[in-house]
């Protein structure tokens, strides 16, 4: 039996209910995720930086299809590479099958191409790695660990982190006796201060306008921004946030800053941002740190998730559309990017 035909098209004002139908049908069951209208108008219209490329998919029933990048700015040195998020791809139960994830990225691509995008990243899910690294020529890169810091040990004793209790770790009692007393340096933070780019690594470039739009409270999204402050100036900061993950209560390092930071810096943030989540009744604290960070905290301060318990691997990658010798080896270095749970994800 013939299949219907497809109309591939550019987001038209007016999408978006159909649009948040298709992210809550596709990514609800399977993953736990919905999203509601007003998240999505501010994470796909609002982003200062620039607006999103989305390209949908219909057949005669409705939309089928969505594949969009969401702008961001990338330095690289003194230079600013302009790229494309990859996030939210979505094909209807009823049109898989037919490579429409494919033909759906080809257009994105051709319209970044002209947009003068760059390069397009991201972190494709099981489903869609094959894709990304085959058919579209993405350029992989180590996948990015999950790693767990146990607020409340015994609630979490034979559940979801029970498995890995035996592996040793120093309890946040630890972490926080000799790190507390920074708490008058701690305080929270609107992100308002200028924030300069201190290391050589690749990294999202952290305007004001960028950052207050990034971790504006939406929805039921809320955030804890703390900041590390000299005196007057905002020396890093550490943002987290309430998730629930297996039906229970969790918190999750979203974003920090510098990604040259010291050791008291980041331990102070990092303890302080613990127990405001423990006291939100949050039972273990997720964190995607880079390895030097995970040095910088501490051995034993965090477990990587095994991957039996979260299977959803964060493979991580991009591909470069501008022919540049110079930034495709540094690209291709794992150490020299500085990237964040926010940098690849709505949370």
């Amino acid at each position: 039996m013939p299949q219907p035909p497809l109309e591939l098209r550019p987001y038209r004002p007016g999408d978006e209910s159909d649009i948040v139908a298709l992210f809550n049908e596709v990514f609800g069951p399977e993953f736990g995720q919905t999203r509601t209208l007003e998240q999505w108008r501010h994470d796909y219209l609002k982003n200062p930086l620039g607006p999103s490329i989305i390209w949908l998919a219909h057949d005669k029933k409705g939309l089928v299809g969505h594949y969009a990048l969401a702008y961001r700015e990338f330095a690289l040195g003194a230079e600013t590479l302009r790229a494309g998020l990859d996030i939210d791809t979505m094909v209807h139960r009823r049109a898989r099958g037919r490579g429409l994830f494919i033909q759906l990225a080809d257009a994105v691509y051709e319209q970044a191409r002209r947009d003068g995008y760059n390069l397009v990243y991201g972190v494709p899910n099981e489903n869609s790695k094959h894709g990304n690294f085959t058919k579209l020529q993405w350029r992989a890169l180590p996948p990015l660990p999950i790693q767990a810091h146990p607020l409340r040990l015994r609630r979490l004793f034979g559940s979801i982190l029970g498995p890995v209790v035996g592996v040793p770790w120093k309890p946040l009692s630890l972490l926080a006796r000799r790190h507390y007393a920074a708490e008058d340096a701690i305080r929270e933070t609107d992100l308002g201060d200028e924030l300069p780019l201190l290391a050589p690594g690749i990294q999202c470039r952290r305007v004001q306008p960028f950052l207050k739009w990034r971790f504006a409270d939406v929805g039921d999204r809320h955030y804890l921004r703390l900041g590390y402050y000299e005196g007057d100036r905002l020396a890093g900061y550490m943002v987290g946030r309430v998730i629930e993950f297996r039906g229970r209560r969790g918190g999750a390092v979203v974003d920090f800053w510098p990604p040259d930071g010291d050791a008291v810096l980041l331990r102070a943030l990092f303890a302080n941002l613990a127990r405001r989540l423990k006291a939100l009744d949050c039972d273990v604290l997720f964190s995607v740190f880079p390895p030097a960070y995970v040095e910088r905290l501490g051995r034993g301060r965090l477990l990587t998730v095994p991957e039996r318990l979260m299977p959803k691997t964060n493979y991580f990658g991009y591909r470069l559309f501008t022919a540049n010798e110079a930034w495709e080896r540094a690209l291709a270095e794992p150490a020299r990017w500085a990237v964040t749970l926010a940098d690849w994800d709505n949370a």
